[in-house]
């Protein structure tokens, strides 16, 4: 029963010796963005700006960005068209959505996206741990996910 003590003894105290850092890692914020732009008419003949809406469009990722247009009650055909030439731009279909607007005077496109702030991962050293251990991985992982909805469930 000795025998089994002092073998037993060495294995326990080196197991105990050898573990990883059990620190949080990093830490990362994921908000939402809201921008908002009004589209104005560039004749009389009531047509919206396509060339500033395109600009507008262009600016943002279109993997992530979600837009949703309000319609003055007014000009319900101006808004169809400017919907279909919206989809036109190879925009997701169901990331693009349009409200009537019963009050309001002139277009309003909403863009909405998801962002995220991590920390800046130092190179992990084998002499010299710290705290950031499993940074990398943690940025990652909130960089793919950073938008709940592109997550599969």
């Amino acid at each position: 029963m000795k025998k089994v003590i002092w073998i037993m003894l060495p294995l326990l105290l080196i197991g105990c010796a050898d573990h990883a850092v059990q620190r949080q890692g990093t830490e990362s914020v994921a908000y939402q963005e809201k921008h908002k732009f009004e589209l104005s008419f560039e004749s009389k003949e009531k047509k919206v700006e396509i060339a500033r809406l395109e600009a507008i469009i262009n600016q943002f990722d279109n993997k992530q960005a979600r837009y949703d247009l309000y319609i003055p009650k007014q000009y319900q055909a101006q808004g169809t068209q400017v919907l279909e030439h919206m989809l036109s731009m190879k925009l997701r279909p169901d990331w693009v959505s349009s409200h009537i607007d019963e009050e309001g005077e002139a277009f309003v496109l909403v863009v909405s996206q998801w962002s995220s702030v991590l920390d800046d991962c130092r190179p992990l050293t084998i002499t010299k741990p710290h705290p950031q251990a499993g940074c990398a991985v943690e940025t990652n992982r909130t960089i793919q996910l950073v938008n709940p909805g592109t997550r599969v469930n």
